[in-house]
């Protein structure tokens, strides 16, 4: 019997130091569970959170639909084997060709993740175009005066959007240049102590104190999520307005995209600058066209030098020929012998290989979602194949 109350006694308290652990622990860090609550973000919508909505076009303008040519077996099997979703190719406005996965159709929407990232990029050269910010080469303590005398002052907008700014945040991944997103976002959420949890459940405001500017240290790139959350507090504030909204206003209504969903930090909190906008694979397009249509002639998006520098023209041949990141987007070139497209592209891409590809020398969009990175060059040349074979 004493053995027996022995061991009861024993259980009670590991039974109580478990749960004063997990209490304090939750006291320290209620974020953890929101993160256990809501989880890593669904590929499609819907999804759990909070979420604010973009655009106010219940019925999005309509896109010109061809849709005369047939996949390559080669298409059909990249599609399959990367557990395609869906891919979209258009071309001079209109649809020639799209492969759907099972159960998903025109109206899916569909986790951008990082994205999104490339619209917040291009919202920075907005705001420098409309006299909102003086330059690229601002220093952040230059637009936020509790910076100031901080290293986090010191750090550009340039360096922010090359992800080259030396801020010590998030530690997962590779920092090389890949296919695959170089920090995989579920990598990060892996540990519910680290700081891309803490981000993404607290709020960039949260996490601030806690930035480290690497000194005497040359970095070359190192892919960052919370670049991309600075860079959206800098719209903010020059825009005075949420960063969905400045979206709205400077592309999405005017590229006649329909209504997407983008994550918030919590029900009263700014969206998630550096992912999980949920939209259609036709609003990307539509996305897609206006920017690389720099707008209207009538009324142009950005200026031509800040155009030309947002879509790589700036960067030269050897540096594209191995794969180039800046202003929040990709460069790459296809050459490959034997292949009919050939030239420069650059793409917009997020967590396992969703793409936004744009040709402006082709006039060619290309707009892919899946379960798994698929292979970025031959996708390019199997749709061309695709849309102009005889």
């Amino acid at each position: 019997m004493f053995k027996y109350s022995h061991v009861l006694k024993g259980l009670l308290f590991v039974v109580v130091a478990v749960f004063l652990f997990v209490s304090v622990t939750l006291v320290r860090n209620p974020h953890i569970a929101v993160a256990m609550s809501e989880g890593f973000p669904a590929a499609t919508w819907p999804s759990k959170g909070a979420f604010a909505d973009v655009g106010k076009v219940a019925n999005a303008k309509k896109i010109k639909s061809h849709k005369t040519a047939t996949a390559t077996k080669q298409l059909e099997q990249l599609f399959k084997n990367s557990e395609g979703t869906s891919l979209l190719v258009v071309r001079n406005g209109a649809v020639e060709l799209e492969l759907l996965g099972e159960g998903f159709g025109e109206s899916t929407k569909y986790n951008s993740y990082s994205l999104v990232k490339s619209l917040v990029g291009v919202l920075v050269f907005k705001a420098v175009a409309e006299k909102k910010i003086q330059s690229l080469d601002v220093q952040l303590g230059t637009i936020f005066v509790e910076f100031e005398k901080s290293q986090l002052g010191t750090i550009t907008l340039r360096s922010l959007l090359n992800m080259t700014s030396k801020i010590q945040f998030e530690t997962v991944g590779s920092k090389a240049m890949s296919v695959r997103e170089p920090k995989d976002l579920q990598e990060s959420f892996a540990n519910p102590f680290g700081p891309m949890v803490e981000l993404h459940f607290r709020g960039l405001r949260e996490v601030l104190q806690h930035l480290v500017v690497a000194k005497n240290l040359d970095v070359k790139f190192n892919y960052q999520n919370i670049n991309t959350a600075l860079l959206a507090m800098v719209v903010e504030k020059v825009y005075r307005q949420p960063i969905n909204k400045v979206l709205e206003e400077k592309i999405w209504n005017p590229a006649g995209a329909g209504i997407a969903r983008w994550r918030k930090y919590g029900a009263s909190r700014r969206v998630t600058a550096y992912c999980c906008l949920y939209a259609t694979t036709r609003d990307w397009a539509r996305v897609a066209m206006f920017l690389m249509n720099n707008g209207s002639k009538e009324k142009p998006f950005l200026p031509s030098g800040l155009w030309d520098e947002f879509f790589g023209k700036t960067i030269k041949d050897e540096r594209v020929l191995s794969g180039a990141y800046a202003n929040h987007t990709r460069y790459d070139i296809l050459n490959r012998k034997g292949q009919k497209l050939q030239g420069r592209f650059i793409y917009f891409m997020g967590h396992n290989g969703q793409v936004v590809y744009l040709m402006p020398e082709k006039n060619l969009i290309i707009v892919r979602f899946g379960g798994k990175p698929q292979l970025l060059h031959s996708t390019l040349y199997e749709a061309w194949n695709s849309i102009t074979a005889k």
